[in-house]
């Protein structure tokens, strides 16, 4: 008898777990749609300023797989009709359109990053994953935005806009928080 009520304790724990991993991964998807709207429409471009890619590369490194399976589950909201793509975008035809390749090369960055996560003590192998990771993003992106404009416009509408963002001011901001937060759980624990 003792033993029954022990596992559906158990069971209470564990159902309990499950509730709250979802609750988080719902509530980072919905995160990330607003990073999605945060932008800044560039004249003449079909691809705005964003910040959405920092939070997806933070989010990883701190949450790891979760936080992959959050960005599936707000692709799928998204697709299926919630406003959740920049602009309020949503549907499969933006994810078909020219910013499309960027928010699947999102989900290859994000993948590398909780792939490669458990090796990456030393800055310097975080700030390579981070280029590497944004690679993968212009990858996918400049892919699927050249069937939308002229090879002779590819690269001055979807990538070199956004190389000193990127590659040199969205990494300077991810250590410094990733830092701020680390040395925050290293005192925490410390209590």
């Amino acid at each position: 008898m003792r033993l029954h009520q022990h596992t559906i304790t158990w069971t209470q724990l564990i159902n309990q777990a499950s509730t709250h991993k979802l609750i988080f991964t719902f509530g980072l998807s919905w995160f990330y749609a607003l990073c999605s709207q945060v932008i800044l429409p560039l004249p003449f471009n079909l691809i705005p300023l964003s910040l959405q890619p920092l939070p997806l590369i933070f989010c990883t490194e701190l949450f790891g797989w979760q936080a992959v399976h959050a960005y599936l589950l707000y692709l799928m909201q998204g697709t299926l009709g919630a406003p959740f793509f920049s602009r309020f975008g949503n549907g499969l035809t933006h994810l078909l359109g020219p910013t499309g390749g960027y928010l699947f090369g999102f989900l290859g960055a994000m993948i590398f990053i909780a792939t490669s996560k458990q090796n990456s003590h030393s800055r310097v192998l975080r700030l390579v994953r981070y280029w590497f990771a944004t690679m993968i993003i212009f990858c996918c992106g400049l892919t699927q935005l050249a069937w939308f404009v002229s090879p002779n416009n590819l690269f001055s509408l979807g990538l070199y806009p956004f190389i000193l963002g990127d590659f040199l001011i969205k990494p300077l901001l991810f250590f410094l928080i990733f830092d701020r937060i680390k040395v925050q759980q290293k005192f925490n624990n410390e209590k």
